[in-house]
């Protein structure tokens, strides 16, 4: 195998790596894990809107032919996520009154309230933003791997510092990522092997671009803005609301001091790409 692919697929298996931060939590009892999460999701909101609107957003029109173009591809993974979340709600509420229909006779009020407790029990608790998440997830991952190839292409030394800013960029976001994926419903386990799934997408990019060269070169143009579409509406649509129901002052101030935390890392992150 030649030396650029080795250096090449070693880079960006250490971006990879980074996912497997989650591991950190197994040990953790329930009690001092629901902190965790609550510090990681406020945390996670502030690093998805920094890296939708300060890296992806900007990046979506550097070297872009047609803006409008570009803005409706943004559109498109917004309505993209919301489309899919509805269909997941809707899947949960059928499912649950077919269910309900054939094992329960109660009146239209407790039925109603079953119908609520039986979606969540029929799929796992897992919340439409865990699946969401996913896929903007891999999608950002698979640009930052066809950047990252496209960079050892031009030089060696191109390629270990366009990894190191990726990675760099990666740090506060798979931390955040692994909050989301819990909250969402998924165990801590199966919150990291998925984050690390979503993660090692970046070797696949990578090696699309070591294999087929240029030719492929345009594919960041389409993913970028479709994935700032996607984590835009996460951000906005799926995380924000859920902290935006926490009653207390205090937690309150801390959620936004966390959000604001993850926001100036990804600010920094950029001045340091």
């Amino acid at each position: 195998m030649p030396t650029i692919w080795l250096e090449a697929i070693g880079s960006v298996s250490m971006v990879g790596l980074i996912s497997l931060c989650g591991v950190i939590t197994i040990p953790i009892n329930k009690k001092t894990l629901e902190t965790v999460i609550f510090i990681l999701l406020s945390l996670g909101t502030g690093a998805m809107l920094g890296n939708a609107l300060v890296h992806l957003v900007p990046e979506s029109y550097e070297g872009s032919t047609n803006t409008v173009y570009t803005s409706v591809l943004m559109v498109a993974g917004f309505m993209f996520c919301f489309c899919l979340q509805k269909l997941l709600h809707l899947r949960m509420h059928c499912a649950a009154i077919e269910k309900d229909d054939k094992t329960r006779s109660h009146d239209c009020h407790a039925g109603e309230a079953h119908v609520h407790e039986d979606a969540h029990e029929h799929y796992g608790h897992i919340h439409p933003t865990g699946y969401m998440s996913i896929v903007s997830h891999a999608l950002d991952n698979l640009t930052d791997g066809i950047i990252i190839g496209t960079a050892f292409l031009h030089s060696p030394a191109a390629g270990f510092a366009c990894a190191l800013a990726v990675i760099l960029h990666e740090i506060p976001m798979e931390f955040g990522g692994f909050g989301v994926l819990v909250f969402a419903g998924f165990s801590r386990w199966g919150a990291v092997l998925i984050n690390f799934l979503s993660a090692m997408v970046a070797v696949l990019g990578t090696v699309l671009i070591l294999w087929l060269g240029s030719s492929i070169a345009w594919v960041p143009g389409l993913l970028t803005p479709l994935a700032a579409g996607m984590v835009i509406f996460i951000a906005a649509a799926g995380l924000t609301p859920q902290l935006l129901k926490e009653p207390g002052c205090g937690r309150s101030v801390i959620q936004l001091l966390l959000m604001l935390v993850g926001i100036t890392a990804m600010v920094l992150v950029k001045f340091l790409d």
